[in-house]
């Protein structure tokens, strides 16, 4: 199953697939949010900055080397060259964020390149909603799934004292650093996979490999050895909504449990 037909038709064409098993669901993507007579763009140019007659291009997809990210900033490269005025916006986030900011800064565009996704700020969001959460409960356990460990770790030290537990998902590889912080929130940066661990996050190891040594393209089916169940144990005061303790857990098929 791939999400656009170009994708379908290099699988036939280069996995040698049957293209009677393998079908193209689109993407779904709320259209709305792209019409020109639904959006404001002033306000966007606004906030950024940006002048409301100033030429304005830019790309919207998740940050990864597929997307073409690095083509569009040495476009954007040459293009300033002759045309001062250009502003660039590339909205997402992904993988690729650290290498793309290093990349702006290499070719000089630094003031010229928006790298901006247009969310919230997670951290006076968490901060408005476990206010609004106090007011019903004073246990409160906050999930932080997210790409980078410094942004799991500063959300652990910005709630601290606030949230009975923070804990990180989304990597997929269990952390060792669980604590109670000095607050009194009990945190850890991942709290792992549960599924099987005879594989790359969760995928057959051969599939995995295929890809990242040849390049092409590869069903990454579920991987089924070695499965365990992992998380994270946190003792909580129910009337102060502190964090007492805080440990690892990963329990293996045949029921161990460490």
């Amino acid at each position: 199953m791939t999400t656009g037909e170009a994708g379908r038709e290099r699988l036939i064409r280069e996995a040698g697939l049957d293209p009677w098993k393998v079908v193209s669901i689109p993407t779904g993507v709320d259209l709305d949010c792209f019409d020109p007579s639904k959006v404001d763009g002033g306000v966007i140019r606004m906030e950024l900055g940006i002048g409301e007659k100033t030429p304005l291009l830019g790309v919207v997809a998740v940050l990864r080397r597929r997307k073409g990210h690095r083509v569009f900033l040495e476009a954007c490269c040459e293009l300033s060259k002759t045309r001062l005025d250009c502003r660039f916006l590339v909205v997402g986030d992904g993988p690729m964020m650290g290498d793309l900011e290093e990349q702006v800064q290499a070719m000089g565009l630094q003031g010229r390149v928006f790298m901006n996704t247009p969310a919230d700020c997670p951290f006076q969001t968490a901060r408005r909603l476990v206010t609004e959460l106090k007011a019903k409960t004073p246990v409160i356990a906050i999930d932080m799934h997210c790409e980078a460990t410094s942004e799991k770790i500063a959300m652990g030290w910005w709630l601290d004292g606030q949230a009975s537990f923070v804990f990180g998902t989304h990597t997929h590889i269990q952390t060792a650093d669980e604590r109670v912080l000095p607050q009194g929130t009990a945190y850890i940066t991942d709290c792992g996979m549960t599924g099987p661990y005879e594989s790359v996050i969760g995928r057959r190891v051969d599939r995995v490999l295929h890809r990242f040594t040849t390049g092409m393209p590869a069903h990454f089916d579920v991987a089924t050895g070695d499965v365990r169940l992992c998380g994270a144990l946190a003792t909580i005061d129910s009337e102060s909504g502190r964090a007492l303790e805080v440990r690892r857990v990963v329990i293996y098929e045949n029921g161990t449990v460490k």
